[in-house]
């Protein structure tokens, strides 16, 4: 199974907007991410977002290039301030491959807890519109996650300029 997470492109500022949709640069971010994992063939069975205006936007961004005429799904276990433990059971639930798209320091605490079996601090970060993509691979031990890959937007927009 595929686990591909990620971090909503940048958003407006409160003071702007409330409701924190999409800025300009956030819309192209997720735009780029959208142009590289369909150009790497990546496409899943369900993509879910958190309930903020920004996260619903970058997914339905992503939508036509990971999931051609599929419909999003609201996770709402993907809120900022949510604990991760109802995702975390989801997903562990989840045999599909799954897209989620929300908020840090949110998919750094799941990607943690799912690749380390201790509780530690977070180890990575994802910066707005970069995509973290992790797999669940059978082993002896039984099933574990591996990191498999990571598009940070900022290598993203160096990869559109070449």
């Amino acid at each position: 199974m595929n686990l591909y997470l990620v971090a909503h492109g940048s958003a407006v500022s409160a003071e702007k907007d409330p409701e924190r949709p999409l800025s300009e640069a956030g819309i192209a971010e997720s735009s780029r991410l959208a142009q590289m994992v369909r150009s790497c063939g990546v496409r899943v069975q369900l993509l879910a977002h958190s309930s903020k205006t920004r996260s619903r936007q970058t997914a339905q961004i992503l939508l036509p290039a990971v999931h051609p005429g599929g419909r999003l799904t609201l996770w709402e276990s993907l809120d900022p301030d949510d604990s991760v433990g109802q995702a975390l059971r989801a997903i562990k639930k989840e045999r599909a491959d799954l897209l989620l798209v929300g908020h840090e320091p949110s998919l750094a605490k799941i990607a943690t807890r799912l690749l380390v079996p201790e509780k530690v601090p977070p180890l990575l970060s994802l910066s707005p519109g970069s995509l973290l993509w992790l797999q669940r691979q059978r082993t002896e031990e039984g099933k574990v996650w591996r990191l498999f890959g990571m598009f940070r937007a900022e290598a993203l927009r160096a990869w559109e300029r070449r």
